[in-house]
């Protein structure tokens, strides 16, 4: 994943990110810290809403993610893709605790 503008991400913020062999444009439309954040993507007619919430548990970070996803191509590209999914959710949650932990 990389930002098109370094720095904190923020409501606004673009990125992109490569999913299933496909590069996303990202943005931000909701940035609560340290609670939430919410992020809208396209590619090839699809757009994908990916929320993350944190929350505090007996002084551990719970950490929530749901994604929907629309468009015409879903049909063809889901059955296929929800494996790469799931295995990239997976890589970001275990790169964002390894960041968490190293500060």
């Amino acid at each position: 994943m990389e930002l098109s503008e370094p720095g904190q991400i923020r409501e606004g913020s673009n990125f992109s990110a490569e999913l299933g062999g496909l590069k996303w444009g990202l943005k931000v439309v909701k940035a609560e810290r340290p609670n939430k954040i919410l992020w809208v993507a396209r590619c090839l007619g699809l757009k994908a809403i990916h929320e993350w919430e944190f929350n505090r548990v007996e002084g551990k970070t719970i950490v929530t993610t749901r994604e929907s996803m629309t468009g015409w191509m879903l049909l063809l590209t889901y059955p296929k893709a929800r494996k790469a999914l799931s295995n990239t959710d997976q890589k970001w949650l275990n790169d964002l605790k390894a960041r968490a932990e190293s500060t």
